[in-house]
């Protein structure tokens, strides 16, 4: 992210937000290929790579770029986003290498570690105002885990309020016009949401070998045989290829 915003979190009263706070968890979380020492990480489990084989489209994006009056960024994730790059991959030797991958995977070799899979959370229970556990269905059933100590709700920016709304967590007013009985009236909960908007222009490009192009019949075969001995091409992609950040 942007130094500056962490730096305006703590100054409003997130304290230990700050760029320098944060910073070192960034670096603990990573291994990035490349990069400095001081804002990167050599030793964590999600591997950053660069682009193994960027396309020509992104250069003369960036070329582009530098005309308004961009600079053109070598690494976008050291604090300073503002100019225009090519986005970093998480990827180890040529493959997507993800946080199930980095995180999830090691810990399931633990014999205290026991991941349920097509599970749906109805709801978080509660004992006064202490979480138990929760309650959720499986192939049909109703099933229950109780906590001996913690209970860690990670659902997402929009099922994590979700969940606390309908197990009886967060606004009265609220839950009152879902008819859930109030358990733990916290009025925070599922406010302040800000939505990500996104405007998209897709042009046709023609003549350049785009991915399109290298994706179809003989390309394709040619993109697999490729990938196969060198690791790189079409198959090492991921959907972002060239961005760029500027102050409106």
């Amino acid at each position: 992210g942007q130094a500056a915003d962490y730096d305006t979190w703590a100054q409003l009263g997130c304290r230990g937000w700050s760029w320098t706070d944060v910073l070192p968890y960034f670096k603990r979380a990573e291994t990035r290929v490349g990069g400095s020492d001081e804002v990167r990480g050599r030793s964590g489990p999600l591997v950053i790579e660069d682009q193994r084989d960027p396309h020509v489209l992104s250069d003369a994006f960036m070329s582009a770029n530098e005309t308004l009056g961009l600079k053109r960024t070598p690494d976008y994730n050291s604090g300073d986003q503002q100019g225009t790059l090519l986005y970093q991959n998480m990827m180890r030797g040529g493959r997507r290498w993800s946080p199930v991958d980095a995180y999830l995977k090691p810990a399931m070799t633990r014999s205290n570690v026991r991941v349920i899979t097509r599970a749906l959370v109805e709801r978080i229970d509660l004992e006064g105002k202490r979480v138990t556990g929760i309650t959720y269905r499986q192939d049909g059933q109703t099933k229950q885990v109780r906590a001996r100590r913690d209970v860690i709700l990670s659902g997402g920016a929009i099922n994590t309020p979700q969940l606390l709304q309908i197990s009886g967590i967060g606004n009265a007013d609220d839950l009152a016009a879902i008819g859930v009985a109030v358990k733990h009236a916290l009025p925070g909960v599922g406010h302040n949401l800000r939505d990500h908007y996104a405007v998209r222009v897709s042009a046709l490009v023609k003549g350049a070998g785009s991915l399109n192009e290298r994706s179809r019949g003989l390309r394709l075969v040619a993109e697999v045989l490729r990938y196969a001995f060198t690791r790189k091409g079409l198959l090492t992609t991921a959907p972002s290829h060239a961005g760029g950040y500027l102050k409106t």
